[in-house]
C-alpha cells in the first residue's frame, strides 16, 4: 500500500509533444441530457445509453482485481452498451508504458495516472481537462477533500477524479506498552515536539530509542513533512521561488538534526530498518526498540495481521510548541488519479467509467475492501470504519487539513535535491542552514529554468 513515485516522467516530454499535436473534440460537447441513477449512490447524471469500450490502464493487481471485477461487473450492468478492458500493470513502470502508447497515438482511454506526474502531461497537452464534464454532469469538486482535490488539478484545470488518498500517510503510531515503560502518564497524547523530546532521557534509561523521525514516504523526505507541519513550505504555490530554507524550513531541520543526535548520537545508531525511504514495516516496529513511529491510514491493517501483538495508540502528526504558526498538517504532493488522454477514443464511456469508480458508492466500497480512507468524505463517514478503527478521527483529521503542494514537471529532480540536502545536515557534512541555502540555489535554478522555458513557447 505504499505510494512510490517515478523519477522517469520528465525525460520522456520530446516523445510526447508529437503525440499532443493531435487533440480530440471535448466529450462533454456529446453526451445526452443524462439521468441519476439509484445504482451509482451519488445524485450525478449518467448517460447510461453511451456505447464504447473502455481502456482501463492501472496497476491494481494482485488483491485488488476481485475489487475491480466486482466493478466491472457492476458497471457493465449499468452500461449494457460499453465493454470494459481491465490492462493492469506493475505501478513503477506504468508511467513509462501510457507515455509510450500515447506517443505512438494509441494511449488507453483511462489512465491511472499519479498526480505528481499531472503537471507533466498536462503540459505536454495530452490530457483532457473535466471541469466541463463534471459542471454537465453535476460531478462537485467539494465531495472530496480540498488537498485530494486540489492535487488533481494544473493551473486551474481538473485533469482527473482522485481514487485514493493522498493524506493521511504521516501519523504517529506509539507503542503504549513502551510508553508505560518510560514513565509517560497514562492517557496523556504526545502532541508536539517538545513532548518527543521529552521521551529520549526516560527511553534510554530503559534502553530504547523514541523513533527514528527520517522514515518517510518515498518521494517526501522526513524534513519536507516537518516544515510544513511547522507552517512553513518548501517553494510558492505559482511554483516561482524556492521557500525552504526560510525559518520554518530552518527550525525543521535544525530539530530533526538535534532529536537523532540527542537519541543516538548519529542517525546509524538509531535507524530502524535499512531503507530510510520508506515508512516502517510492522515487522521493523514489532521489534520493540522504538516506542514511536510515523506511518499511514494503512498501518493499523498491516499490523493486525503482521503485528497483532502490539498495543498502540494513534496521533496527529505532532506540532512545534515553539512556534505559533505551527499546526501539524502534513503535506502531499499527491496520488493517484483517473484520467482521459486526448487522443484516447470512446471518452464518452471513458467519463462514466471515471465518475462510476471514482464519484460513486462503488469509489468507497473499493477503499473500504481494504480498510483505507477514501479520497470522498461521505464514504469516510461510514459507522463500520469506526468499528474496525479506533483512530479512524485521526485519519479523518489528517485528510481535511493535508496540505497540496503544486507540482512541476521537474518535480523528480527535486526529490533527488531533498533527499541530497537531508543527507547533508543528518550526516553533518553541512549545517542545516548551509545545506538548506546550498540546494535552494539549485532547486531555484531548476524553477527558472523551467519557467524560462514555459515563457518561450
Amino acid at each position: 500500500m505504499r505510494h512510490r513515485r517515478s523519477v522517469k516522467t520528465f525525460v520522456l516530454v520530446a516523445t510526447l509533444a508529437v503525440a499532443s499535436s493531435v487533440v480530440a473534440a471535448p466529450a462533454a460537447a456529446q453526451g445526452s441530457r443524462g439521468v441519476v441513477i439509484k445504482e451509482a449512490g451519488r445524485d450525478y447524471l449518467a448517460h447510461p445509453d453511451v456505447k464504447g469500450t473502455v481502456q482501463f490502464s492501472n496497476c491494481w493487481g494482485g488483491a485488488r482485481i476481485p475489487l475491480v471485477q466486482q466493478w466491472i461487473k457492476d458497471f457493465t450492468a449499468v452500461y449494457r452498451n460499453v465493454k470494459v478492458e481491465n490492462d493492469v500493470s506493475d505501478c513503477p513502470s506504468l508511467d513509462k508504458k501510457q507515455v509510450t502508447a500515447m506517443a505512438a497515438g494509441s494511449p488507453p482511454n483511462v489512465m491511472m495516472v499519479k498526480s505528481g506526474n499531472l503537471a507533466f502531461f498536462a503540459e505536454q497537452n495530452t490530457l483532457l481537462p473535466v471541469d466541463d464534464l463534471m459542471q454537465r454532469d453535476r460531478v462537485k469538486a467539494d465531495w472530496f477533500y480540498p488537498g485530494e482535490f486540489r492535487s488533481r488539478t494544473w493551473q486551474g484545470k481538473t485533469y482527473g477524479l482522485p481514487n485514493v488518498t493522498a493524506g493521511a500517510q504521516h501519523m504517529l503510531f506509539v507503542n503504549t506498552n513502551l510508553l508505560e515503560r518510560v514513565g509517560w502518564p497514562a492517557g496523556k497524547p504526545i502532541q508536539t515536539w517538545q513532548d518527543l523530546e521529552a521521551l529520549v532521557e526516560p527511553a534510554k534509561k530503559q534502553g530504547l530509542f523514541v523513533m527514528d523521525p527520517v522514515k518517510s514516504s518515498a518521494g517526501i523526505p522526513s524534513h519536507f513533512v516537518l516544515t510544513y507541519a511547522n507552517g512553513g513550505r518548501y517553494w510558492t504555490d505559482d511554483l516561482t521561488r524556492i521557500t525552504w530554507n526560510e525559518p520554518a524550513g530552518v527550525e525543521a531541520a535544525e530539530w530533526l538534526l538535534k532529536f537523532v543526535k540527542a537519541q543516538g548520537g548519529k542517525y546509524e545508531n538509531l535507524a530502524l530498518g535499512s531503507n530510510r525511504k520508506e515508512l516502517a514495516y510492522p515487522e521493523e516496529w514489532a521489534a520493540e526498540k522504538h516506542v514511536a513511529t510515523f506511518n499511514g491510514s494503512w498501518f493499523p491493517f498491516m499490523m493486525k495481521s503482521k503485528a497483532p501483538q502490539i498495543r498502540y495508540a494513534v496521533y496527529p502528526f505532532p506540532r512545534n510548541a515553539a512556534r505559533a504558526e505551527s499546526k501539524g498538517h502534513t503535506a502531499s504532493t499527491g496520488a493517484w488519479m483517473f484520467a482521459i488522454p486526448k487522443t484516447a477514443k470512446d471518452q464518452d464511456a471513458a467519463w462514466e467509467w471515471i465518475k462510476f469508480i471514482a464519484a460513486s458508492q462503488h469509489a468507497c466500497s473499493f477503499v473500504k475492501a481494504q480498510n483505507r480512507p477514501s479520497p470522498m468524505a461521505q464514504c469516510n463517514e461510514d459507522p463500520e470504519l469506526t468499528k474496525t478503527n479506533a483512530f479512524w478521527p485521526v485519519v479523518t483529521r489528517d485528510l481535511s487539513t493535508n496540505v497540496a503542494v503544486p507540482t512541476a514537471p521537474v518535480h523528480p529532480r527535486m526529490v533527488q535535491l531533498w533527499y541530497e540536502m537531508e543527507d547533508a545536515f543528518l550526516f553533518e557534512r553541512m549545517s542545516p542552514k548551509e545545506a538548506l541555502d546550498t540546494f535552494a540555489k539549485r532547486g531555484q535554478a531548476l524553477l527558472d529554468e523551467w519557467n524560462a522555458k514555459r515563457k518561450t513557447r
